[in-house]
């Protein structure tokens, strides 16, 4: 099971905190990694880096996937890395950090202190650069991490760095894009202009990236002028001579020709898959060897061959806006723009396409045929032929018909229209008034053309389709017909073969025989085909909406599917072809050798847990829908002994002797600590009443519920459980925020009323008020020891067990958060949440007094005390420290 091997992946920490005072001698145990972000990469050699919020991870490249050596925990949110030499620096909050590998494990061999966050690395020379919220920090990396010099800048937060030829570039925010010289001691160069507010920059191929996340300015290192501006972010960037790959703030990565720098060329784009976490998007590419590297925050690690991906390429897409319709010459492809207009793009030896001309139209046209240099529009029930070998293309004939037109193909002079009531007319353009003329042929839904003749296709009442095919282009004599089951949203010809797509796949008709032949396509089935086109060198191409699949014709056989940029809408033609898509023009070469490139693995294995509770033996572990239990304390790592499935569980909460859950439909479950279900019921509160959380105090389960809130009014209330029969036992006023016990006393905090109360429940079933009163504003949470109760908010608030009166308050202000959390063990509180630390305090004579702090690698979601054992929930780990020794271990029973 999954929840077996997720701890494969701790690594054990050499963080110690020390002890102020023998009551608080928390001691660093274990880290527990169950989630890694991967927000930054950097090779170096055969080691691939990875920073990954939690703290950072190794891995071996020379292995596909990369496979995991070791992983580290640092303080702070780890987000950026740069690595030489067998050493990694790391910015993880405000403190850099250097790590090496020492043996399996990781360790820091050096800090240094920052004035504000880290933002980005870069290595240039002999010195370390770091980006941070006050500046440019300069490093000495050898022997140890030793501040250099700070850099300045036009902006405190210097938000990304690049270096290039021996010149750092860093963006600031601003559009000046500072640089200095740092071959030696780094000198001020003068400032490059760019975008008003640039977040990135990256460096390529001897050019410089500049992006505000939405566009990139393209400069050349030398000198650095600007060349060229992409419509797209890259605030990650990697690339090898021509080709470069970038992303911006979403989870798709293109790569880019920027040969031709003025008119840049897209040559591959992918998206990683979302997971269940948070950080669905490209952090960061690296480039090593023939190997693409992707950080994708949560969705994991990629990599990406690249050894088959070369010139030409199989495709190159051009954004150049939403496009209707085309058709496509051997020299030339013509597309009818969404917003109106005609343009003309000629096609090179190489397949690239060049923007030739525009030409405007009074209204949207679509573009159908194009036979000896004139080309064949519609708009509306107005056709339109053009002539293109004028310098601007222009109008020579037109013909209006009696409705409008949804297809339509010329034979010499003459055009036939398929009008959108099935009807077919003609009309000889070589006249200087055109009149249609209605056609004596059955109704049509499609219609097509080749040389060799026109095809018309009826999508018939019965399910099928009629496949009409009048050789050489005269409608005047009889078709050969051929049918075939289902209905086809789309005709394709070639010579004296049609192809349609149905329900039963792509079929293909040979209609050069006295009998129509037809055929099926192999691996035609499996996806919605858009549309169809038969090239002039026999090939039968079909767009999906993400993709082309290829086939030969007439043998059939399948050859390869080529994943396309965007969405398909649409494919033209001829001895090569163009397909339209919602963003502009794909050129494709199918008859390359090179392949995109393609993923050869993903290294990341992610648990999402929101909550953690634990009784003395066991800790548990949920996120959502499942509940991981393992067995605690006789050794550093938590032993997996059971998974329970908990779709629909709300909360949870645990007693010594059992785990409590509380589904969205008010099921209360009880289950053994071995993860066995006991017993359940449903609670009977009306069908307005809403589950809200359950705890389990002196071992009995507390049930907190609202209801009235869609009818007489909002009230919530907290119902009482026997733990062994699940029978209610007492009801209290108002819904449990937090309560914690010590002995038998219970510290509660309640909402609706808001009070703090306390309760004896020596008699667990029955608890009797001790105190109440309303409670302070902001309290979140409370706790209790030697008779009094601390309930923390802006501050400490200390009151006897009574409540009567306030004793005192305790700690500075602060403006509390929900996040916040206090536990109490053994005259020693722990505090979580008003900073990114444990705070831990030591209780003497009414008196807190500061023990140290323990270090967090993220935010702390839930705090659970045993004995003498602190156990915290962050965003990406459990987190345990130890007070005292070890316990001795306990005696484990097998679990069936």
């Amino acid at each position: 099971m999954r929840g077996r091997v997720i701890f494969l992946l701790f690594s054990l920490l050499l963080l110690g905190s020390s002890a102020a005072t023998a009551q608080c001698n928390f001691q660093f145990d274990y880290s527990a990694q169950f989630r890694a972000s991967f927000v930054d990469i950097a090779v170096d050699g055969n080691d691939l880096w990875a920073a990954t919020v939690y703290g950072v991870q190794l891995f071996d490249r020379t292995i596909e996937p990369p496979r995991l050596l070791a992983s580290l925990a640092l303080p702070g949110t780890s987000h950026a890395i740069e690595a030489r030499d067998g050493t990694a620096f790391v910015g993880s909050g405000s403190v850099l950090h250097a790590v090496r590998r020492a043996g399996s494990r990781l360790q820091v061999t050096s800090t240094a202190i920052l004035p504000a966050q880290v933002n980005d690395l870069q290595i240039a020379g002999a010195l370390l650069y770091a980006a941070t919220a006050a500046g440019i920090q300069v490093f000495e990396t050898t022997p140890a991490i030793r501040s250099r010099a700070s850099l300045t800048t036009s902006t405190n937060n210097v938000l990304s760095l690049t270096a290039a030829d021996n010149i750092l570039y860093a963006a600031d925010g601003d559009s000046s894009v500072e640089r200095w010289n740092v071959a030696g001691v780094p000198a001020s160069l003068p400032a490059l202009t760019s975008l008003s507010g640039p977040i990135a920059a990256n460096s390529a191929g001897g050019r410089i990236f500049i992006s505000d996340g939405q566009q990139t300015d393209i400069f050349a290192s030398s000198p650095s002028t600007r060349i060229a501006t992409l419509p797209y972010g890259a605030t990650s960037l990697a690339g090898t001579g021509d080709v470069v790959f970038l992303a911006g703030n979403d989870r798709r990565f293109r790569a880019f020709d920027i040969s031709a720098i003025l008119e840049p060329v897209e040559l591959f784009s992918a998206e990683v898959i979302p997971t269940g976490g948070t950080v669905n998007r490209v952090t960061a590419l690296s480039i090593a060897g023939e190997t693409l590297y992707v950080a994708g925050g949560d969705t994991g690690l990629f990599a990406y061959d690249l050894a088959p991906f070369r010139a030409p390429y199989p495709y190159r897409s051009y954004p150049l806006g939403a496009k209707t319709s085309a058709v496509a010459t051997p020299t030339a492809v013509y597309v009818s723009n969404a917003g109106g207009g005609i343009t003309e793009l000629t096609r090179t030896p190489t397949g690239n396409l060049l923007l030739r001309r525009t030409w405007a139209t009074a209204q949207p046209h679509v573009i159908h045929d194009f036979d000896d240099d004139f080309l064949i529009t519609s708009s509306g029930a107005t056709l339109t032929e053009w002539t293109v070998r004028s310098t601007t293309p222009t109008e020579v004939s037109t013909a209006t018909f009696r409705a409008a037109i949804s297809g339509a193909v010329k034979s010499g002079s003459t055009v036939y229209a398929l009008l959108v009531d099935g009807s077919v007319w003609s009309a000889n353009l070589g006249l200087q008034a055109p009149t249609p003329v209605q056609v004596n042929v059955p109704a049509g839904s499609l219609m097509a053309r080749s040389d060799a003749g026109i095809a018309i296709a009826q999508n018939k009442p019965d399910a099928t389709t009629d496949v009409r095919f009048y050789p050489r282009g005269n409608l005047a004599a009889p078709p050969v017909v051929a049918s075939v089951d289902g209905v086809t949203p789309t005709l394709a010809v070639g010579e004296s073969r049609a192809a349609v797509f149905t329900f039963r796949g792509i079929t293909t008709i040979d209609f050069s025989g006295a009998t129509p032949q037809k055929m099926v396509l192999p691996l035609s089935t499996t996806a919605l085909v858009r549309d169809l086109a038969v090239t002039t060198d026999s090939k039968i191409l079909a767009i999906t909406a993400s993709a082309v699949r290829i086939w030969s014709f007439p043998s059939g056989q399948f050859e390869q599917q080529i994943e396309l940029p965007g969405t398909a809408t649409s494919i033209a033609a001829s001895n090569h072809a163009a397909i339209l898509t919602e963003s502009g023009v794909v050129a494709l070469n199918y008859t390359t050798g090179s392949r995109l490139p393609v993923r050869t693995g993903i290294a990341a294995r992610n648990d999402y847990y929101r909550k953690a509770v634990a009784s003395s033996t066991r800790l548990y572990l949920f996120d959502g829908s499942t509940i991981h239990v393992f067995e605690t304390g006789w050794s550093p790592a938590p032993h997996w002994t059971a998974t329970i499935p908990a779709a629909g569980v709300l909360d949870l909460a645990a007693s010594e002797t059992a785990l409590f859950t509380l589904s969205g439909g008010g099921t209360v479950a009880t289950w053994s600590p071995e993860g066995v279900q006991l017993r359940s019921v449903t609670l009977n509160e009306g069908a307005d009443a809403t589950p809200l959380a359950i705890h389990a105090v002196n071992g009995a389960p507390w049930v907190s519920l609202s209801r009235g809130c869609l009818s007489t009014g909002c009230e919530k209330k907290t119902i009482v459980f026997d733990p062994q029969s699940l029978v209610q036992t007492a009801a209290l006023t108002g819904g449990v925020i937090d309560v914690s016990t010590a002995g038998t006393t219970a510290y509660a905090l309640f909402d609706l009323p808001s009070e703090t109360r306390t309760y004896r429940v020596s008699d667990a079933l029955h608890p009797s008020v001790i105190g109440s009163r309303a409670s302070e504003p902001g309290v979140v949470a409370v706790a209790g020891s030697n008779g009094a109760l601390f309930a923390l908010g802006t501050r400490l608030y200390e009151y006897p067990d009574s409540l009567l009166t306030k004793t005192t308050e305790h700690l500075e202000s602060v403006t509390p958060s929900p996040g916040m959390k206090l536990r109490i063990d053994g005259g020693c509180a722990v505090i979580t949440g008003r900073s990114g630390s444990v705070e831990t305090f030591t209780m003497n004579a009414g008196r807190w007094t500061a023990a140290g702090t323990l270090p967090l690698p993220a935010n702390a979601r839930s705090v659970s005390v045993q004995p003498q054992r602190l156990i915290v929930l962050t965003d990406y780990s459990v987190e345990l420290w130890l007070r005292g020794g070890r316990p001795a271990p306990g005696k484990r029973r097998a679990v069936r």
